[in-house]
């Protein structure tokens, strides 16, 4: 049957009328997401669209420094864009004149593309390429929940729809800057308690509790002798892949003879390299937060537009300063492989890697800290290992690698060392 939406929109080369009519006759929706590289690269600059209350409030003190205060990069600022930028504020006039449908989106979540101000900021580029306040509005309701099937009980305030409401003070419709000014939002009719999240992010700067590898917990990890996937700290074992991104490859795991056994295989189908294997959360508070989807500040979030979640004020960090690395015992069919360690200063996807190179044969391998990199994909944030929250372990298929197929790797023991 075709497409029924163009996501990302057309950046390069004009769109000519054969495309608009073939859209329009076939009931293709145009989705241009601007603001992931438009609002990206003015929020790396001067004039960044996010430097407003609305997205300190939302957002919290830290996040919005990021995305607010002018500086930093996303592939979106890497180059030379200006001429294509143009070209896509036009493509979109000409789609919207020819009476294709049209939505709202961001890609929210990448890098300075935050959750919720995106969307206000994907309103002012649609108006910016000549569409009225009016027609972009419709566009991010009704004509949004129509491209998602769903404006039966969503996009518009009519009798017998679930009320998900957001009051403003002004008139969007001619001066769609207004949008900004948010009085009130409701979630299915109920009223989104403002402070009561103003709190959670007061909450949430002060920052988690550490515990000191050493003497608050052990440097050993894990050893497995116990014959179960719960680690020395409490927490446990888990397999990954990319099908959390919509990949195709799997992985599982399971603890024998004193070992823990992973098989997958690495499958084509996730756009930046298929990956799999095991990861550790060095938190239980963490893991606990993260399976219980009912609590009621989870629901408040959703009810905002959600947003990757910093670190609850219950969770737990490790400080592994007094340490040089990460030792491990390992085995596994002989492919690309890398090793990661997350922090909490790490709010976008450049967590901190190294390659790993393993064999048939059983092998202690160090991993300095000082190895580690940043994979470059987001914000640069300076090496410490004082904010740790957990680790991983993939094979992974390197950037213009057809490196695909089964693979299985055993790990004995895993701590962290200190040089002598």
């Amino acid at each position: 049957h075709g497409a029924s939406v163009l996501a990302h929109g057309v950046f390069v080369g004009a769109v000519d009328d054969a495309l608009a009519s073939a859209m329009k006759t076939r009931g293709v929706a145009y989705v241009p997401t601007l603001s992931v590289v438009l609002g990206s690269k003015r929020a790396g600059s001067e004039r960044s669209p996010y430097a407003h209350e609305l997205t300190l409030g939302a957002l919290g003190a830290e996040l919005y420094e990021n995305v607010a205060s002018g500086h930093g990069s996303t592939w979106a600022t890497s180059g030379d864009f200006a001429a294509g930028d143009r070209q896509w504020l036009a493509n979109l006039k000409t789609l919207a004149d020819a009476g294709v449908l049209l939505g709202t989106g961001t890609d929210a979540g990448n890098p300075l593309t935050p959750h919720g101000p995106a969307l206000l900021e994907e309103l002012a580029l649609f108006v910016e390429a000549g569409l009225s306040p009016a027609r972009t509005l419709r566009a991010a309701t009704l004509d949004s929940a129509r491209i998602l099937g769903v404006e039966r009980d969503f996009g518009s305030l009519a009798p017998g729809k679930i009320a998900d409401v957001v009051v403003v003070r002004g008139e969007p419709s001619t001066t769609i800057s207004d949008v900004w000014n948010v009085v009130d939002v409701f979630k299915s009719g109920v009223p989104f308690d403002r402070a009561a999240h103003a709190r959670r992010l007061a909450a949430q700067a002060a920052g988690p509790a550490k515990a000191r590898v050493g003497s608050d917990v052990p440097a050993r990890i894990d050893d497995f002798d116990d014959g179960d996937v719960r680690s020395a700290y409490a927490t446990e074992w888990t397999a990954a892949s990319d099908t959390v991104a919509g990949g195709k490859s799997s992985a599982t795991i399971a603890v024998r003879d004193g070992v823990l056994r992973v098989d997958g295989e690495l499958r084509a189908g996730f756009a930046y390299g298929p990956f799999a294997g095991v990861a550790l959360r060095f938190d239980a508070t963490a893991e606990r937060v993260a399976d219980d989807d009912e609590r009621a500040a989870d629901d408040d979030e959703r009810a905002l537009g959600g947003g990757a979640r910093a670190a609850d004020p219950g969770e737990r960090v490790l400080d592994a300063g007094d340490y040089d690395g990460v030792r491990l015992r390992v085995r596994g069919t002989e492919r690309s492989w890398s090793f990661t360690l997350n922090r909490a200063a790490v709010k976008d996807f450049n967590g901190f890697a190294t390659s790993l190179e393993l064999g048939p044969e059983w092998k202690d391998v160090e991993i300095p800290f000082r190895t580690l990199q940043q994979l470059g994909v987001g914000k640069p944030v300076p090496w410490g290992a004082g904010d740790l929250v957990g680790l991983e372990i993939d094979a992974r298929v390197p950037w213009g690698s057809n490196e695909l197929g089964e693979f299985e790797f055993e790990l004995d023991w895993i701590e962290f060392y200190r040089t002598p």
